[in-house]
């Protein structure tokens, strides 16, 4: 399938599920997102992919999932991803289909089929544990105060901030920009909040 094909066939798909439904384009060469097709996770072009794992993980496979993960935007996501490889058979990009199962999880009963996930299945391939724990972390905190993760007052929010640095999320590479992606707000917001929240030194 060429480059122009597949991303007609993404569109497509993507038309199809509207508006629950997303593809992003990871190019492993530089582990970063190459392209997005609508957006459910808030995943942008030029941004890490998040794969420090993969490596480690059977590449032998052509696909995972279907996998449940939470989104960067505190969503219920239900994920597949596929493996594509260059003519010499090297891992050239992994496509992950995501989508928005938040709503149909108030329905589950009646939409078990549509939302089961074999336990045998429920390897990620961005197989992060420490981010899919900032946003699953991040979610429960911010729906514990009635709101979404992006909703959180600045209190509340330095607060969170506060927390995440005491579970050494902030020792992770890239953690600042995950972070503030999870809660709608800059890099920037994100230091000073971590700034704000140390405590104070005896002179």
């Amino acid at each position: 399938m060429t480059n122009l094909t597949s991303d007609v066939f993404f569109e497509a798909l993507v038309k199809l599920h509207a508006p629950f439904c997303e593809v992003v384009v990871h190019d492993l060469s530089t582990e970063t997102v190459a392209k997005v097709f609508a957006t459910q996770t808030d995943r942008m072009t030029g941004e890490p992919s998040y794969l420090d794992e993969l490596p480690e993980m059977d590449l032998t496979q052509r696909s995972y999932g279907p996998y449940r993960r939470t989104g960067t935007n505190g969503k219920a996501i239900k994920s597949i991803s596929i493996l594509v490889r260059d003519a010499s058979g090297k891992p050239e990009q992994l496509i992950c289909i995501n989508i928005d199962v938040t709503q149909f999880e108030t329905i589950q009963a009646a939409a078990g089929m549509v939302l089961a996930v074999p336990d045998d299945e429920k390897i990620t391939p961005l197989a992060n544990d420490w981010l899919e724990r900032l946003h699953a972390f991040t979610s429960k905190y911010a729906a514990a105060l009635g709101v979404l993760p992006r909703d959180l007052k600045a209190l509340d929010r330095r607060t969170l901030v506060g927390e995440l640095s005491t579970m050494k999320v902030f020792d992770q590479k890239n953690a600042a920009q995950a972070v503030a992606r999870a809660l709608g707000v800059s890099r920037a917001t994100i230091y000073q909040d971590l700034k704000s929240e140390q405590p104070t030194r005896a002179i």
